[in-house]
């Protein structure tokens, strides 16, 4: 139901909060002062990135990251079901040959578990404790009269913004940027709505910056890549043009696309061909499929397409990165929730779903359920 509303309302979102938008003719060169190439957008390669692939390849030579394998996570969106992916990399830990990935990239419910991943395993009780101890109440505050006549969103997101914070302190960030200077990267995605484009944050290197404005900016970015339109409001990234400020609206990354590697992906292997790399797609949904009866009324039915949406979309990057990985020789493996999975929820963060989900995901972490090398195409 939370997210039929989501689809049904977010044309109301416009006019809820107060908002400066960026003219058209500023959309390329809009910036964030202090955080030089923080952010690109992620459907095209930016100028200035080589600079970046550059800085990269030097980082990874000092710290002697070349020569180990070059293991890559990445995380969908899928709201509750993030619980999945928390219980699976704590059963994969448990299970003692989860890596240090290199590179962690993270969409919508995802991009809340990438910080904590990127991190290790001295964050699984973390990832536990937000996915298994929490219900709807704790996330968002419903706002459904004022959403509907004015507002930006049928909920207000202040909770999980509190949430956000408890976790993202100044020392994560500060042993976040530790890692990016060793060449690791972790990249969170968010789509700047009024542009209609989806836009790749190095989150190292804001975290570099350790200043406050860079911990405000972190858990701006985590808190909009998890923002469903019109159930979430979008969350306001102020940015410089022409020496004017304005404001740029970001919501869910999961909007445009549920799974990200590029143009990160062209950073991976340019150092040493002979790497062997690894990409494992953690996909917090159900994949293949599924049949279920439906009301023949609108909200069931837009809440159905929505679902329907969602699952092509998952299916058209995961057959990119299959491509990816076909043309560098990486090694692509795959896992997400089985149809078998059949509990159901009650509300939008059902505590006693995510709980079942989560021990679910703990045993396929702890067994090592990972397709491999390709996964089933339908």
């Amino acid at each position: 139901m939370f997210l039929i509303i989501s689809v049904a309302l977010v044309s109301c979102a416009a006019n809820g909060i107060s908002h400066q938008p960026l003219p058209e003719e500023f959309v390329e060169v809009a910036q964030i002062p202090n955080f030089g190439t923080a952010r690109t957008w992620a459907d095209a390669f930016s100028p200035g990135y080589k600079e970046t692939l550059k800085e990269r390849e030097q980082q990874i030579r000092r710290s002697g990251l070349v020569r180990e394998d070059a293991n890559i996570l990445v995380l969908s969106g899928g709201g509750q079901n993030g619980a999945f992916g928390a219980g699976y990399l704590n059963g994969w830990t448990k299970r003692g040959d989860r890596p240090r990935f290199e590179i962690v990239t993270g969409v919508s419910t995802g991009a809340l578990i990438a910080p904590l991943a990127f991190l290790g395993s001295d964050y699984d009780a973390d990832l536990e404790r937000f996915y298994t101890t929490h219900s709807t109440r704790d996330i968002v505050k419903p706002n459904y009269i004022g959403g509907l006549l004015s507002g930006a969103a049928v909920t207000d997101s202040k909770p999980l913004a509190g949430l956000i914070s408890e976790f993202v302190t100044a020392e994560l960030l500060t042993k976040i940027a530790r890692e990016h200077r060793r060449g690791r990267r972790l990249a969170l995605i968010t789509t700047n709505i009024e542009a209609q484009r989806p836009v790749i944050w190095d989150m190292g290197q804001i975290a570099e910056a350790g200043t406050d404005e860079a911990l405000d900016l972190f858990r701006k970015v985590v808190l909009a890549s998890a923002s469903i339109p019109g159930a979430f409001p979008p969350v306001q990234i102020d940015v410089v043009a022409d020496g004017q400020t304005y404001s740029e609206l970001h919501v869910d990354g999961a909007t445009t696309t549920n799974l990200f590697l590029a143009p990160l992906n062209l950073t991976v292997f340019r150092d040493n061909r002979k790497r062997k790399g690894r990409i494992y797609i953690l996909t917090n949904g159900k994949y293949l499929p599924e049949y279920k009866p439906v009301k023949a009324k609108t909200l069931p039915l837009a809440g159905r397409a929505f679902s329907t949406l969602l699952k092509y979309s998952t299916k058209a990057d995961v057959q990119r990165l299959q491509l990816f990985a076909d043309r560098t020789g990486a090694e692509l493996r795959f896992v997400s929730i089985p149809i078998e999975f059949d509990e159901e929820s009650s509300e939008p963060f059902d505590k006693v779903y995510m709980n079942a989900l989560y021990d679910f995901g703990f045993g396929a972490g702890l067994r090592g359920d990972l397709e491999t090398p390709r996964p089933r195409v339908f």
